[in-house]
C-alpha cells in the first residue's frame, strides 16, 4: 500500500485535529481535584508566581473535578516547553497537554 505524506509546515497539529480544533490553545494540566479550593489555592499559588493560570470544572461520571491548567499557548511545542519548566521549577513532573 502507499503511505501518504503531508508537505503541511504546521508540525504542531496533530493529523486528526480538524477545523475548529486547530485553533484551541495549548495549555498544560497540572492537577485536578474534586475540591474546588484545593484547586483554587494551587492556582492562586502559580499565578503568584508570575502564570497565567485557569481552573476550569468538568463533570467526570457525575463528580465535578476542577482542573488548574498553565498558559494559552499556540504551538504544542510552547506548551511543551512551559510543561518541563513547570517540572523542574514547580515540582510538577505529572503535568500534561491539554486543550481547550
Amino acid at each position: 500500500g502507499s503511505v501518504a505524506t503531508t508537505t503541511s509546515k504546521n508540525v504542531d497539529a496533530a493529523p486528526a485535529l480538524h477545523g475548529a480544533d486547530r485553533d484551541k490553545p495549548w495549555s498544560v494540566q497540572v492537577a485536578a481535584s474534586v475540591e474546588k479550593d484545593v484547586a483554587t489555592m494551587m492556582a492562586q499559588r502559580l499565578s503568584a508566581k508570575g502564570n497565567e493560570v485557569y481552573v476550569v470544572a468538568t463533570e467526570v461520571n457525575g463528580q465535578t473535578w476542577y482542573r488548574v491548567r498553565v498558559g494559552r499557548l499556540t504551538a504544542r511545542a510552547e506548551a511543551e516547553q512551559l510543561r518541563q519548566v513547570l517540572g523542574v521549577n514547580e515540582g510538577l513532573h505529572a503535568a500534561y497537554l491539554a486543550r481547550d
